[in-house]
């Protein structure tokens, strides 16, 4: 609990809150994972970088349309 309680208090030095400004639908196997993509678009992120195969399989799509590398 401990351990917890101290993530819980030093998030904020490490994150940056994000407003969604656009809502998107591109993960059609996942659509869970829709809320990545508007993340990074929101936030004119040059990257995102994850192990997941549906954020992977768009990668094209999100480097040409929005200039978003999905790595």
């Amino acid at each position: 609990m401990e351990e917890t309680n101290q993530i819980i208090s030093d998030f904020p030095t490490f994150t940056i809150p994000v407003k969604i400004t656009k809502k998107i639908q591109a993960v059609h196997d996942d659509p869970d994972d829709d809320k990545f993509i508007e993340c990074a678009v929101s936030c004119e992120a040059n990257f995102i970088i994850s192990g997941d195969q549906n954020l992977l399989r768009i990668k094209e799509y999100y480097l040409v349309i929005n200039r978003t590398l999905v790595i």
